[in-house]
């Protein structure tokens, strides 16, 4: 499978991108080292800062991430 964008559809219709799990911990590793910035981590992440804001805040309270969000989900 090509590492391009890959796009699912949830529940609503609208489409979804998976993300590079790897580039995501990677990216919210140095947002919590401060090496970055949340712009340049989302940046890193292959999403806006919300998205990335949303899972980061996900991952560091312990909750589940929904299936699908990652490329190896």
């Amino acid at each position: 499978m090509s590492m391009g964008v890959f796009l699912l559809k949830n529940m609503a219709g609208r489409k979804l991108k998976r993300l590079d799990k790897k580039k995501f911990e990677d990216a919210l590793n140095g947002y919590l080292n401060g090496k970055y910035i949340q712009l340049e981590a989302a940046k890193i992440a292959g999403c806006n800062r919300d998205t990335f804001l949303k899972y980061a805040n996900m991952i560091l309270l312990g909750e589940p991430i929904p299936n699908g969000v990652f490329w190896d989900d």
